[in-house]
């Protein structure tokens, strides 16, 4: 789905609610709370909004938009252009449909359900280019290492019992891991040392 689907669901709802006998109100539709648009109709004393409002997806998800069709909670004085006092607040619509999209690429949006399980597979490939970036070291390097260490400022008495790890980092291009050293970082008493290699380019 991309946004031409998005303009085109949007404008089925309107449409929808037109054909059930609702008049588009323009008495409420002054103002902006973020929302990328709505549009709100009333047959009576009922007003409906049809909104088009971004949706954040917390790390579960890519961030997307959600399609809502509401029912007005707010008290509105009708037939009046007063905007200070007619102001249908989004948060407190009583939601009579709702439809949410993920946005997985620049243009290309899809169900919340399959934008959680692409979010789950982004996640895992991140985890796994961090794993293959970063390789803890054997212990046979903290000897090397701790020679380092005990030349740094206040670090002369470390011992090689204050060295839990030593890790090597290689270095990304594009995203992906070179077989190319980036650096070593050795973790003692609480602080990171960092030994940068040396670029040949």
């Amino acid at each position: 789905m991309n946004q031409n689907d998005i303009n085109r669901a949007f404008t089925e709802k309107v449409t929808e609610l037109l054909d059930r006998g609702y008049q588009i109100y323009p008495g409420t539709m002054g103002g902006s709370q973020g929302e990328i648009a709505h549009v709100d109709l009333y047959k009576g004393d009922e007003i409906i909004r049809v909104l088009l409002d971004h949706s954040v997806g917390h790390g579960e998800k890519p961030d997307g938009i959600r399609l809502i069709v509401g029912r007005n909670t707010d008290r509105i004085r009708m037939n009046c252009f007063d905007q200070l006092g007619n102001t249908i607040w989004n948060s407190h619509l009583e939601i009579l449909s709702e439809i949410e999209l993920c946005q997985i690429g620049e243009n290309y949006y899809t169900d919340a359900k399959t934008g959680k399980t692409i979010q789950e597979k982004r996640d895992a490939r991140r985890r796994a280019r961090r794993e293959t970036i970063r390789r803890d070291l054997p212990d046979a390097f903290k000897c090397a290492a701790l020679k380092y260490v005990q030349r740094q400022p206040r670090m002369k008495s470390c011992k090689l019992s204050d060295i839990p790890r030593g890790t090597r980092i290689n270095r990304s291009s594009r995203g992906k891991v070179t077989p190319a050293l980036y650096c070593y970082e050795i973790e003692a008493r609480g602080k990171t040392f960092r030994l940068l290699a040396p670029r040949n380019d």
